[in-house]
């Protein structure tokens, strides 16, 4: 232990630690709190009369702590200070944070007592929905229970038009009494939602303004998703009513105990804003730690030139997978166990599979594979406090993961304890425990290899195309096995695969983003509309943007929501003032989409989308790369060999173990091979051959 203290310690560039005093240093600071661990990459900027460049991150991590996450931020922070020593000192942190706060509150119902006030007759709306079925065969469907009681709907007399005009106002007795009857009920947080809003928010704002007495979070549709489509609308916002106030005290606290640091928070679109503003729309980070892998993905993939790939971010809880073509694919609705949510976010397929899911066995006698984890406490087995035996498990049970180093540099991995763990197992099975261990892999494979197929060939995408960009604790564990199954042309494992999400984090863009809902026919009155909101909505985006940031070269960009007249959904393209041209581009889209046009049919736009970023000066990773040093044998990167069982019922086999930091640009080698590191480990399994390319990615290909 003292010597990986001491190489850590190493690990922070003298440059760094030995630079004389001047000017405050500063600090760029990703933290994504999982729920097995919390990681931190911090970045230096250092300004050179032109764009900030940076030096070799240094990198923490630390368990999270479940009942009080701040608790493993703020250790993430304190023991990034020790390893910088004197030079914490004067340095000044800005920390980009994503967290599964908001998304645990809303999975596990732990959010606010919420009041919505809605219209009269339309109490139950959000709790009838749509009609949707996800299982079509499901005879006893379960539905989410909403996050607001039925006791707990106030409805008014009130009526506004598709159009924005009112047909029945909010008189002053229907406001007095409104605001007695949500005093009543005692809220710890207030949603008001009321039918067609986005067009016309004025009754929404005068409900706001009489409820603000009552001294509780409002959260207002017509602010936090002003767009058609009332029931998802309402979710959104109820939503955010829940979880306004554990959100708040949330950053509040965070930012009590680190007064002197700039606090940024990561949203579900993979851009960074300013804390007081997430607090106030938390629905919109309910992503936001699987948002940062993806981000550092694409921004990976796109130094390699690689166009195409499919991210898989494994952790100790979830496995999160995306698509990258270029760019992540977006959306504009999330649906968070059951619960559609309007917000503007990167698209994300999520199932509850990574290193504490725990390993059992169902009524009918089938092994399973979580979704119930053991989280960061008490953990699997093997980290010395928990009983059930978990995936992490199964690789110490195999020898997958060797037992030289403590895993993420604190816990120390106690295989026989792993072993006794699969015991019960085994014995209801009548197989032995490694039999068990080999399966319980090929279970949770299964469960990744059809979240795959779900962003890929469910969407007209063959893998085969395509790499898999492996991250996480435990992705570089199963990628080979994975591109095996689905015959994947290659799988990329970054630098510090463990904490790429922080990486993401530290080195993604401020981004701010406003949705307008407006109906109307592009003909030339619905143009000059349209155009006209168009501009006050990215007039609004930038004005956010430089509040927060200062002036600064930005990006502005407007998407309009088109589609045929009478289609139920539609297609997002660049929006033009010019008539013909959106036309043209929304026809281009639909018929890539889908294969045809509706010749002479009206076209409408439904919605504009603003978005304002500042593009982040750091993590250029070609530039870092230059940096490298000079390759060497691949025998200078062997530091053990280690027994292996990559196929049940075979023996071990003597496999080499590299540590990744000596693997040089260019090494190359075959499998099978163990390459370790402090944030991750990897597997190249047997028929895989590995290098390591000039952005320092290991390159895992399967043998012809």
């Amino acid at each position: 232990m003292v010597e990986r203290r001491a190489r850590d310690e190493a690990s922070v560039p003298k440059r760094v630690r030995a630079r004389p005093r001047g000017r405050p240093v500063r600090w760029r600071v990703g933290i994504d709190t999982g729920g097995t661990f919390t990681d931190l990459v911090a970045l230096e900027i250092r300004a050179r009369g032109g764009p900030a460049s940076v030096v070799v991150p240094v990198v923490v991590k630390v368990p999270s702590t479940p009942r009080a996450p701040e608790a493993g931020v703020l250790h993430a922070l304190r023991e990034l200070e020790r390893r910088l020593g004197e030079r914490a000192r004067d340095a000044e942190f800005e920390v980009v944070h994503g967290t599964t706060v908001a998304t645990n509150a809303v999975l596990e119902g732990r959010g606010a007592r919420v009041v919505l006030v809605t219209n009269r007759g339309f109490e139950d709306l959000i709790e009838i929905g749509r009609q949707a079925r996800p299982d079509l065969y499901d005879l006893e469907p379960q539905r989410p229970e909403p996050l607001v009681a039925r006791a707990h709907r106030v409805g008014v007399d009130e009526r506004t038009l598709a159009g924005g005009e009112r047909l029945v106002p909010l008189s002053p007795r229907e406001l007095a009494r409104a605001v007695r009857a949500v005093a009543r009920r005692r809220p710890e947080s207030i949603a008001i939602g009321l039918l067609h809003s986005y067009a016309n928010p004025a009754a929404e704002r005068e409900l706001e303004r009489a409820l603000a007495r009552l001294a509780v979070p409002i959260s207002r549709s017509s602010e936090v998703a002003p767009l058609m489509r009332e029931y998802e609308r309402y979710s959104t916002t109820v939503a955010n009513a829940a979880l306004a106030p554990l959100c708040r005290r949330y950053l509040e606290r965070l930012a009590r105990a680190r007064p002197r640091t700039k606090l940024f928070v990561l949203q579900s679109h993979g851009g960074w804003t300013g804390a007081r503003r997430a607090a106030r729309t938390p629905v919109r980070f309910v992503l936001s730690g699987p948002a940062g892998g993806l981000a550092a993905a694409a921004k990976r993939l796109a130094a390699r030139g690689d166009a195409g790939a499919v991210s898989l971010d494994m952790g100790g809880t979830s496995t999160d997978v995306g698509l990258v073509l270029g760019e992540p694919r977006r959306t504009d609705t999330v649906d968070l166990a059951g619960r559609p949510l309007l917000v503007d976010a990167l698209e994300i397929h999520s199932i509850g599979a990574g290193g504490g899911s725990v390993i059992w066995i169902d009524d009918g006698g089938g092994l399973r594979a979580g979704p119930r984890s053991a989280g960061a406490d008490p953990g699997p087995a093997c980290y010395g406090r928990g009983r059930e035996p978990c995936i992490t498990d199964a690789h110490v049970v195999l020898g997958r993961l060797p037992l030289r180093d403590p895993l993420g540099g604190a816990i120390e991995l106690d295989a026989e304890r792993a072993r006794a763990a699969f015991t019960p197992l085994a014995r209801r099975l009548r197989r032995n425990s490694i039999a068990v261990a080999a399966a319980a892999l090929d279970v949770v494979d299964a469960a990744m290899e059809q979240a795959i197929k779900r962003i890929t060939l469910e969407r007209g995408h063959d893998p085969r195309d395509l790499a898999l960009f492996a991250f996480g604790g435990a992705g570089g564990l199963h990628a080979c096995r994975l591109a095996r199954r689905l015959e994947m042309r290659a799988v990329v494992v970054p630098p510090l695969p463990g904490a790429t999400s922080a990486w993401g984090m530290a080195t993604g863009d401020a981004r701010h983003s406003v949705s307008q809902g407006i109906v109307r026919t592009l003909d030339d009155a619905g143009m000059r509309e349209l155009a006209r909101v168009a501009r006050r909505v990215a007039d609004e985006t930038a004005r956010t943007l430089r509040r927060e940031l200062g002036p600064g070269d930005d990006r502005t960009e407007v998407r309009a929501a088109c589609r045929y007249l009478g289609q139920s959904f539609e297609l997002e393209v660049p929006f033009t003032p010019a008539r013909a041209r959106l036309a043209a581009a929304f026809e281009r889209e639909h018929r890539r989409r889908f294969g045809f046009l509706l010749e002479g049919a009206a076209m409408q736009c439904v919605a504009l989308h603003a978005t304002a970023s500042r593009p982040s000066r750091l993590g250029r990773v070609r530039a870092a790369a230059a940096r490298r040093p000079a390759a060497r044998a691949a025998t200078a990167a062997r530091v053990a060999t280690a027994p292996v069982r990559f196929r049940a019922g075979a023996p071990p086999v003597a496999t080499p173990v590299f540590e990744r930091a000596r693997l040089a640009a260019g090494m190359r080698g075959a499998g099978p091979a163990i390459v370790v590191e402090p944030t991750a480990t990897t597997v190249v399994e047997p028929g895989f051959r590995f290098a390591v390319d000039a952005t320092g990615c290991l390159i895992l290909t399967p043998e012809a």
